[in-house]
């Protein structure tokens, strides 16, 4: 509700959400000009790669110390990107789930997932 045609990501966000990648905002705001949280970024990127055929599953690994603070919707993919080894935790060896990505967090899982889809996909 909070991107409008005339708006520059109007196209991304429209296609993103129409390919069902956008399904947990639901048909409310996608608040786009805040910052993105951890677990959003991670689950945004799997269904992503899900929307390239590639269905990631979650390896045997342990939990994340604050495994708890993950949301549920988010949990699959946090631990499918962490089994791929496309995210790890911070310096206290939790995800962080509720802290914001950085531009560096971004640009590794962007091209794990980029990789993914390339040896799955785009061969």
């Amino acid at each position: 509700t909070d991107v409008l045609p005339d708006d520059w990501s109007y196209i991304y966000v429209s296609s993103a959400k129409e390919a069902g990648m956008l399904d947990i905002y639901g048909s409310q705001s996608l608040e786009a000009d805040t910052v993105i949280t951890r677990e959003d970024m991670a689950y945004l990127a799997v269904k992503a790669l899900e929307f390239t055929g590639t269905d990631l599953t979650a390896g045997e690994s342990a939990l994340l110390p604050d495994d708890g603070e993950i949301s549920d919707y988010a949990k699959k993919a946090v631990y499918a990107l962490k089994s791929e080894k496309i995210i790890n935790g911070r310096e206290n060896g939790g995800f962080d789930p509720q802290g914001c990505a950085s531009r560096a967090e971004a640009v590794k899982i962007i091209y794990g997932i980029y990789k993914i889809a390339k040896a799955n996909y785009l061969q």
